[in-house]
């Protein structure tokens, strides 16, 4: 190798580049962009001409002329001999040789090499893992437990946290039928992810070291290969959409912090290979289980409607089975060509329909139900079934198995019952009747759920389900009620530990134990949502819940996978599409929002819905002047679509024209502080902000809005104070919540302003860090680097690098501009450039910024902007 760093950073740089090219000024920007362009040029010639020198003759010609230098010949680089391995031990060997160290360690040259570091050392890591899972899959699907384990050991060295390959490398132990090693993996990685990330392992790790070896292997002696491999079980999170008040810019309110992350996309992937290797009879069933029809009362038709959910959620634990969403099929049933509909639109081969009728005098439920294909609109199957009413509780279960036989032929088996008998049926009745009320999400069905379920509680003082559905009830209450929070939170916990300590496998109770704990403990709130799922990973609304827990928490990519995972299982729920909106414009990726968009209008969903997943995608895609005029139609003419309201109010906002929203429709959307923010008054909107107390820096939008407004009213002091009060010593906060961003500022940047405008140099530089490791860390889970392009710009100004905060913001602005222009904070006027105000370049941008929200602000037909 040659002896001059930059000889080999060169060469390194080479080897990953495009065709092994790289042109000459590209060259002298990454390694003397501190030189003039002359000597640049001198010692890029100098240094290419030690690595000729270097290079072994022939072997790696390289080739330059005026304009671009070529490293010729055949490279192997030690990455893609890891990917080309055709043996496991040729994976090994290459893993061993590549090491623990960070790809081109050590190595810095100045800003620009240090940007292109950053965002190729990702895609490296990315495709070395990516080798490693294919090979780990690939000797699990070969039943040689020993080559995953040798693998898992050898990838443990470079990142002895991945949980996706330590689960693998526990299932293979458990395989080998080395329990003892499984467990000291998992002991290992515990400790190692309490020390260095604060978590305690995820959902699918735990399931991994729980798991059964396969039969076969209970008389093998410990070393004896196993004959069939233990695949990882399914491991991901869970439930229903939390506030349809929450809007993208009060994404971080509710969620806050460290959990399970990457590991439960592998546990989508890993449901989908159990699903793939499932018996199949002939073609994959398509179930929708259409709403059960009643002949009686109102509450008749409720009930129905909740006995029909239930045996959705049994029918869906089935992997041999795929079943339709709620939503889906509430739309199938009222589709007046639903049996052709769900064949060509959906796929569906049976419908499943039934009809409810209790007796007058309450002592038994009529039952009639009957199997239709979709191909043909026939009756395939039919059976009546008179139910006690002492036996309710069992019904769902029992007609699950008979259907299940039906469809499935030999292989099919009765589910065990998820209520026995011993459940007093009107206790049954109310709870059924109080998950319909919850579903709505309105004030009064939802005081009706919480009564019902207190009835219930007192039929039934020892059914878990009972005392779940009161906490579930009572903690949507507080957001869509005008009753007292704090009753209401006392009995929302209380019901919730019952629940828990009754039936900790009940996925109702983890429901109701990630509510309660979601502004309380955020990583035990994604953790029981977690364990939701995992007990009933066909449910899209559990896993939406879960996503909205991840999205809140930064980690993106992984709920992005609960997303996907949740309209594949229910594609006519619109909810999942506005939340995977959200999403995709936090990692820059409007292909992929586009796409599901266009896979849902295909659909042919209820214009109505249809049009607000349009309206969602138009602003998320930087137009939301294109979508204010949709989404104010829809708020007119479709008044049940309340998140029609929230979408004009930031699409509103956005364009700086939040102070035309009347105040009665901006409370749907905000905290009160946001409000004062959005009408201009800074300090009230500080005031407002630190009313909250200490919990104020654990809301990282109310932290903005109050480090805004104290610094825009120059109350820097207090500003500190309110710091201090919560962080001392100043060390204390390095150690706090990883925070998000809220209106793609840091909330930690205003503190660390107040404390260099004070002369804390130290504390100052202390707060920065701690800003820049939380953006890694975000980064890390997918937020796209224009996202934090504000952030990061504010970093340098305050650091005096002030070209390169410009450098920052105009790389934002040309990925993604909303990132730098949308409202409701004017980068004009936030603090935290006030240092580049005057700056050409600054006024530039912001007139740049200024043309393109009247652009669309003349698409909403709202006039230029006003000096700001």
């Amino acid at each position: 190798m040659p002896t001059g760093r930059r000889a080999r950073a060169i060469l390194c740089y080479l080897a990953l580049a495009r065709d092994r090219k790289a042109s000459r000024e590209r060259l002298c920007a990454l390694f003397w962009g501190d030189r003039g362009a002359v000597q640049a040029r001198g010692s890029l010639r100098q240094t290419l001409l030690e690595l000729r020198a270097a290079l072994p003759e022939g072997a790696y010609p390289l080739l330059a002329d005026r304009e671009f230098v070529t490293l010729d010949g055949d490279i192997v680089t030690d990455l893609d001999a890891a990917e080309a391995a055709a043996t496991p031990a040729a994976l090994v060997d290459a893993l061993a040789a590549i090491g623990a160290e960070p790809a081109l360690d050590g190595l810095h040259f100045g800003e620009a090499f240090d940007d292109w570091r950053a965002g190729v050392l990702p895609v490296l890591d990315r495709r070395l893992r990516k080798a490693v899972l294919v090979a780990l899959d690939a000797a699990a699907a070969a039943a040689d437990h020993a080559a995953a384990r040798a693998i898992a050991d050898a990838w443990a060295v470079r990142d002895p946290l991945d949980e996706a390959v330590a689960a693998r490398g526990i299932t293979a132990e458990i395989a080998l039928g080395d329990r003892s090693a499984a467990e000291r993996r998992y002991r290992d990685l515990a400790q190692q992810l309490q020390t260095e990330l604060g978590t305690n392992p995820g959902a699918a790790l735990v399931a991994a070291l729980e798991a059964k070896p396969p039969p076969a292997l209970a008389s093998l002696p410990r070393s004896a290969p196993a004959a069939t491999p233990a695949p990882v079980p399914p491991a991901s999170p869970a439930v229903s959409g939390s506030l349809p008040a929450a809007s993208r810019f009060r994404g971080t309110r509710w969620l806050r912090t460290v959990t399970i992350a990457l590991l439960l996309m592998a546990a989508i992937g890993a449901t989908a290979l159990l699903r793939s290797r499932a018996p199949a009879a002939g073609p994959e069933q398509v179930v929708a289980v259409l709403p059960f029809e009643a002949a009686g009362s109102a509450s008749d038709g409720l009930f129905a409607t909740g006995l029909a959910e239930r045996l959705v959620d049994i029918l869906a634990a089935d992997s041999r089975l795929k079943v339709m969403g709620r939503a889906t099929s509430l739309k199938l049933a009222a589709e007046p060509a639903g049996s052709r509909y769900a064949w060509k639109k959906l796929g569906v081969t049976r419908l499943l329909r039934a009809t409810v009728r209790s007796v007058a005098d309450r002592s038994k439920v009529e039952l009639r139900v009957r199997l239709i294909d979709s191909r043909s609109g026939e009756t395939t199957w039919k059976r009546s079934f008179d139910i006690p009413e002492a036996q309710l509780g069992s019904v769902a279960s029992q007609l699950a198995g008979e259907i299940a036989a039906e469809l499935l032929g030999t292989r099919g088996s009765a589910p065990s019952a998820t209520v026995d008998d011993s459940i007093d049926p009107q206790a049954y009745r109310q709870v059924v009747e109080a998950r319909q009320h919850i579903h709505s999400r309105e004030g009064s069905r939802l005081i009706e759920a919480w009564e019902l379920a207190g009835q219930a509680i007192d039929l039934a003082p020892n059914w878990a389900e009972a005392h779940a559905t009161r906490s579930i009830a009572a903690s949507l209450m507080q957001n869509y009620t005008d009753m007292p929070i704090e009753p209401l939170a006392a009995g929302a916990s209380a019901a919730a530990a019952r629940a828990i300590a009754l039936d900790p496998k009940l996925p109702a109770a983890q429901e109701a134990l990630s509510f309660v704990l979601e502004g309380v403990e955020p990583d035990k709130a994604i953790l029981a949502a977690s364990r939701a799922v995992v007990l009933q990973p066909g449910n899209a609304d559990a896993r939406r819940r879960l996503a909205w827990l991840l999205r809140g928490d930064g980690q993106i990519r992984p709920a992005v996978a609960e997303l996907e995972a949740a309209v594949t299982i229910d594609p006519l729920w619109h909810l999942p599409y506005l939340d995977l909106g959200i999403s995709f414009a936090q990692t820059n990726e409007p292909g992929r929002l586009i796409a599901w968009q266009t896979r849902y209008a295909d659909l042919s969903p209820p214009s109505g819905e249809r049009d607000l997943v349009l309206a969602n995608t138009l602003f998320d895609t930087g137009r939301a002047g294109d979508a204010i005029p949709i989404a104010a139609r829809l708020m007119r003419t479709e008044p049940r679509l309340t998140y029609a309201a929230l979408s004009w109010i930031d699409s509103m906002t956005a364009l700086f024209a939040g102070d035309a929203v009347p105040d009665d429709v901006q409370a749907l959307n905000s905290l009160p502080a946001m409000a004062e923010l959005v009408g201009g008054d800074l300090g009230g909107a500080a005031d407002l902000a630190a009313s909250q107390g200490p919990g104020v820096w654990d809301d990282a939008e109310a932290a903005v809005v109050l480090g805004h407004g104290l610094l825009a009213t120059d109350q820097p002091d207090r500003l500190l104070r309110l710091y201090r009060t919560r962080f001392a010593p100043p060390e204390k906060y390095l150690k706090a919540r990883p925070s998000t961003l809220a209106f793609n500022r840091h909330p930690g940047l205003y503190v660390a302003a107040a404390l260099a405008a004070a002369g804390d140099r130290a504390g100052a530089a202390t707060v920065r860090r701690k800003v820049v490791t939380d953006i890694a860390r975000l980064r890390k889970f997918g937020l796209a680097v224009p996202q934090s392009s504000v952030t990061t710009a504010a970093i340098a100004v305050m650091e005096g690098r002030q070209e390169q905060a410009l450098d920052r913001l105009e790389a934002g602005m040309a990925a993604q501009w909303p990132a730098v222009c949308h409202g409701p904070v004017w980068l004009g006027t936030d603090p935290l450039f006030h240092g580049v105000r005057d700056n050409p370049r600054f006024q530039s941008l912001l007139g740049r910024c200024r043309q393109r929200l009247d652009t669309q602000r003349k698409s909403a037909g709202l006039g230029v902007l006003a000096k700001l």
